[in-house]
């Protein structure tokens, strides 16, 4: 019988970080079970399978070819949301040389399907805090409308064109698709042959900051500082406001105490200043009030 591989490729914002922490978690399980779940990638800050995405994006299959020696058993899973979100960023060659590592399996692509006007706000606060890269259109100042209208955007929210282009590219024998609003787990899990009952539930693992959160970090990115700096203002966002994101914690979790005595307060002016869904004086206030009494007591 051929064996199965499942590849399950997000996109962003769609509970994959929950998903990822499960699987690793559960491996060992999985494993009993027949699901095997390869080696992540060190360098991820999340369990997956970052080096496919890696090895697309140059051409060189290295890695996935090492991870290969893993994929023993009936069935075997790979997770990264890269391979839904940089699929038009891959190189047709190295496409065609995936296939064809794929061909000894019988490949089901799991893709997630969330509302589109909530996936793109979630996803565009991703982008707002991630690293700035404008050719991913990260860390840039662009307002969730601007960013509703970017060519890759478009492309990733409409479900239906997304599944062609990720056939096309993988050559599946058939793609699956999530309903995130309708118990996608007991949903994935039965496309894996497994019982819900059988195992843990999923915990939500990265939540989305309200609004007014994700538009003070958008104008953040609007002055242009550098990145250290800017890290240290997500930082100083992250330790006054107790967001609940997972990358804004991480932000302020590689931090140290001398933070406070970097952060320029007279930015708090500008801030203000700079145009866009308005934000109540007293977010700016509190976080500068914040800052001074970080700084009496660090």
């Amino acid at each position: 019988m051929t064996p199965q591989l499942f590849l399950h490729v997000g996109p962003p914002k769609t509970a994959t970080s929950s998903l990822q922490d499960w699987c690793w978690k559960n491996r060992e399980q999985l494993a009993r079970d027949g699901v095997v779940y390869p080696d992540v990638d060190p360098r991820a800050d999340t369990p997956r399978h970052q080096f496919l995405v890696s090895d697309l994006m140059s051409g060189d299959l290295t890695a996935t070819m090492r991870s290969r020696q893993q994929w023993l058993g009936p069935r075997v899973l790979l997770s990264t949301e890269g391979l839904a979100n940089h699929l038009y960023d891959f190189r047709p060659s190295a496409l065609a040389a995936f296939r064809r590592i794929l061909s000894d399996f019988e490949v089901t692509v799991i893709l997630m399907a969330r509302n589109s006007q909530d996936w793109i706000r979630s996803f565009h606060f991703q982008c707002v805090v991630n690293p700035s890269n404008p050719q991913f259109g990260n860390g840039t100042a662009l307002t969730c409308e601007d960013f509703s209208q970017l060519l890759k955007i478009r492309r990733l929210s409409w479900i239906d064109g997304l599944r062609e282009d990720l056939k096309a590219a993988y050559g599946p024998s058939r793609i699956e698709t999530l309903d995130f609003a309708q118990g996608w787990e007991a949903q994935f899990l039965s496309i894996l042959g497994l019982s819900p009952s059988a195992y843990p539930a999923f915990s939500r693992a990265n939540p989305t900051p309200p609004d007014w959160v994700i538009e003070a970090l958008r104008r953040l990115n609007a002055l242009n500082l550098a990145e250290d700096d800017r890290r240290a203002w997500q930082a100083a966002m992250q330790d006054c406001f107790a967001t609940g994101s997972v990358m804004l914690r991480d932000a302020w979790g590689n931090t140290t105490e001398t933070v406070w005595q970097r952060l320029d307060l007279a930015l708090i002016d500008r801030l203000a200043s700079v145009g866009g869904p308005p934000i109540e004086d007293g977010i700016w206030r509190r976080l500068a009030q914040h800052i001074a009494q970080r700084r009496t007591t660090s």
